[in-house]
């Protein structure tokens, strides 16, 4: 491309030029942005760039055509008060001349063997901007990267020692307040903690939660396997961790205290998913493998399966689980259920519903039913407390 073939395409477009360079200036000159300063400042852009295309397209070099241009608006000499300005507009003036010919030299493909020395002048200049652009560029991603490990790293570290401070004994769990703050996580509950064998790697766990869009949680690879502790429900927690080959949920824990307690919930639901082949498996839905592993005693049943009865009167309480033993001990049926307690059958029925919608679905599951029939004898005959301590829910008192 000759260059007055590029000193053409200026030529052409005097006033787009014109009006670029104008919205620059308005940016950094507080004095442009009054009423009527484009009608008198885009007039005398136009002027100068069509100084310069007239002196660059006369086969000129460019450093020619710029002070030509220059020379337009003032004797670069002078150290008049509007010197400075002046060059700041000039230099404006200059940067859209540059962008403009880079992009119609993009357009038209110009060859760099046969194009004159003004213009191989230039894309050199050009050249060597992008490539100084294209470093910093580099050298700030790299940067960002750096930061990026620096701060997951840091992160690393904090949900290890929040996993310290409420797993390992005697805990601290004002520490643990503190740590939960700096991971962004809330101090309330619902909490659950969830186990994975050793094997599973801390970076595959996290990338999975991810995956997820799980929000609030953090994963410690520690020596009994990686523990994840997030500040949900087991449900979403379980959903989260649905793909795993071996894993194990608590149940959830309203506070950071109780933290402890899903953990161990946890590793127990770990071992039967491990013994048994049964992928992801909540402590929550499986209370008779827990009991059958010595993980858990019939009062903990009773505790845990019956909790939701300790927030009634004693009085409804008393014939919810009267009824409870009795259509156990029948095999679910209503007709043997009513004749032990010498009930109508469909009284029987209203009474089981009554029930259903104090515990949920324990009586739908073989194994859950068979661990709620446990839990309701442990507690009618003596294996659990009648009359227990805070860290208890049923009370019979």
């Amino acid at each position: 491309m000759e260059t007055t073939t590029l000193a053409a395409t200026l030529a052409e477009d005097l006033d787009q030029l014109a009006r670029v360079a104008f919205d620059r200036l308005r940016g950094s000159l507080p004095e442009l942005r009054e009423d009527g300063a484009s009608e008198r400042m885009e007039p005398i852009l136009r002027t100068n760039f069509e100084i310069f295309a007239r002196v660059w397209g006369e086969g000129r070099s460019f450093e020619d055509a710029e002070l030509a241009a220059m020379t337009s608006w003032f004797d670069p000499s002078d150290d008049g008060p509007t010197r400075e300005v002046l060059l700041h507009v000039h230099r404006v003036a200059v940067d859209v001349v540059r962008d403009r010919i880079e992009r119609r030299v993009s357009e038209l493909g110009v060859q760099l063997v046969a194009a004159p020395t003004a213009a191989m002048s230039l894309l050199k200049e050009l050249s060597v901007a992008r490539a100084l652009e294209r470093q910093l560029t580099a050298a700030v991603e790299a940067l960002a990267t750096m930061r990026e490990r620096v701060h997951a790293s840091e992160r690393v570290r904090l949900e290890r020692s929040l996993v310290a401070a409420l797993l390992d004994l005697p805990g601290d769990v004002p520490a643990a307040r503190r740590l939960a703050r700096d991971l962004g996580l809330g101090l309330a509950g619902p909490w659950t903690v969830a186990a994975l064998p050793s094997g599973s790697g801390a970076v595959q766990v996290r990338s999975g939660l991810r995956a997820a869009g799980l929000v609030r949680w953090m994963v410690a690879d520690r020596h009994e396997g990686v523990i994840v502790l997030a500040n949900d429900t087991p449900t979403v927690l379980a959903g989260a961790l649905a793909g795993a080959d071996v894993a194990g949920v608590g149940r959830c824990a309203d506070t950071l205290v109780e933290v402890r307690r899903s953990a161990e919930d946890a590793a127990g639901a770990l071992e039967i998913s491990a013994a048994r082949g049964l992928g992801l498996v909540r402590a929550d839905r499986a209370d008779l493998d827990l009991l059958l592993l010595g993980r858990v005693t019939p009062a903990d049943l009773a505790r845990r399966i019956l909790a939701p009865l300790g927030e009634m009167d004693e009085a409804r309480r008393e014939w919810m689980l009267e009824t409870l033993e009795a259509y156990l001990d029948a095999g679910t049926s209503v007709t043997a259920a009513g004749r032990v307690l010498s009930l109508h059958r469909e009284s029987v029925r209203y009474r089981i519903a009554r029930v259903r919608e104090v515990i949920g679905d324990e009586l739908d599951d073989p194994d859950r039913r068979l661990a709620l029939h446990l839990a309701v004898k442990a507690l009618r005959h003596g294996l659990a407390p009648t009359s227990v301590g805070d860290d208890d829910v049923i009370r019979l008192d």
